[in-house]
């Protein structure tokens, strides 16, 4: 429009010379000689200049970061970011796109660009080593056979040095102990399991092999728990720690076992940020109260009597060819005993521990019943409310032969 404006003014003048003065008229003629040279350098300009002004306001574009994304300087968790850019004067067939230099794109990935809100969003991945690395993420904006890059430094940290946490287990008996973990990054989110050591052993591995089992635990708890995603079980507060913490271990633990309690650094939406932490201790044996039993055959019926009257006892009689693949009679009794107090404390009853000790077992006195012909176990214990160990065990074995009963004699 500018180059048409101009040529249509020198013959809007020069229509209009007769009324130009005579005294005047030689040195108008050498302004016009003048602006017709200009008017056909603008001319020339526009069409044969390829540097010249590409956008109808007649600047060029120009491709702007924001200052405080200009040098991105990320902690060791890595994470989603986003870079902020401009786009002044745009050109009709202008776009944007962002690209990783090659040495990083195993760490910096998702890369996207959203122009409408003029962000390019990538995620960092955690750097677990304590070296810190750099990426260079490039921003270009392209129109015609042009383009304007700018590129943005993102300098990620590394781990903190030594290692990332440390243990105190104290206070242990047959079925608890305390664990007390410190990490070494006080802002990180982490996970504290404690599994017997031969799990433990079986399912570590790598670091990534046992951050992957563990989280295999969690989400299988997070569905009995009603979550349908692990990751909002892991928001919910009571999962993940921070900073310092002292752990109760007190419901799942049997007497003389081996167990290795561990910790790992982890972001809510499922991303490990350290290397494994452990810490090894074995349970003591089980107190005993002194208790015996009494076990009086009544087919179907066995009564099995407490020595003391008051006692919290269990009793159940079962096919002996669980043991088939439970093993001896002590493991499977604190296997079941486990399950069934869990199934009462957890999800979604939540009782008490001592309320669910006086829902599962009698005072003094309980049956155990047969179901026909075959061999068996019968087995009782005691057990206190405020810990809910397995005390006094006490099994006999026997047959059942249309419908007679005979009991093994002990060794």
């Amino acid at each position: 429009m500018k180059k048409l404006y101009l040529v249509s003014e020198v013959l809007k003048v020069i229509n209009n010379l007769i009324f130009i003065p005579m005294k005047t008229f030689t040195y108008f003629c050498r302004g016009l000689v003048a602006l017709v040279a200009a008017a056909a350098f603008l001319v020339s300009c526009s069409e044969d200049n390829p540097d010249g002004p590409d956008t109808p306001g007649g600047q060029s574009p120009e491709l702007t970061i924001s200052e405080k994304e200009s040098d991105l300087l990320i902690d060791y968790k890595g994470g989603d970011r986003i870079i902020v850019y401009y786009v002044s004067n745009p050109a009709e067939d202008g776009h944007v796109t962002a690209a990783v230099d090659a040495d990083a794109a195993s760490w910096v990935t998702e890369v996207t660009v959203d122009e409408t809100n003029g962000l390019v969003a990538f995620n960092v991945a955690a750097n677990l080593g304590q070296t810190s690395r750099e990426a260079k993420v490039t921003v270009t904006y392209a129109w015609g056979d042009k383009e304007q890059p700018k590129t943005v430094t993102v300098l990620q940290q590394g781990a903190p040095a030594g290692d990332p946490f440390t243990f105190s287990v104290t206070d242990i008996t047959h079925n608890s102990a305390k664990v007390t973990v410190t990490p070494a990054d006080t802002e990180m989110d982490y996970l504290v399991m404690c599994w017997q050591k031969d799990e433990y052993e079986q399912l570590s591995g790598t670091a990534d092999q046992l951050y992957q089992n563990a989280m295999t635990v969690l989400a299988a708890e997070a569905d009995n728990e009603g979550y349908e995603h692990l990751q909002d079980y892991l928001e919910a507060g009571d999962v993940l720690y921070r900073g310092k913490a002292t752990i109760d271990l007190t419901e799942y633990l049997e007497p003389e076992t081996q167990y290795v309690a561990f910790a790992i650094g982890t972001t809510t939406d499922v991303v490990r940020l350290t290397d494994v932490a452990t810490s090894e201790f074995t349970t003591t044996q089980a107190p005993q109260l002194g208790i015996t039993f009494t076990f009086e055959y009544n087919n179907p019926i066995i009564t099995v009597t407490s020595s003391d009257e008051n006692a919290f006892i269990y009793a159940e009689a079962i096919f002996d060819v669980v043991l088939d693949t439970e093993g001896s009679v002590e493991q499977y009794v604190e296997k079941s005993w486990n399950a069934s107090l869990n199934s009462y404390m957890g999800y979604p009853h939540n009782y008490t521990l001592e309320e669910s000790i006086n829902m599962i077992c009698s005072r003094g006195e309980m049956d155990a019943y047969i179901y026909g012909d075959g061999s068996y176990f019968v087995y009782a214990f005691s057990t206190d409310v405020e810990t809910g160990g397995i005390s006094d065990l006490t099994y006999e074995f026997f047959t059942v032969t249309n419908g007679e009963v005979t009991v093994t004699p002990q060794e």
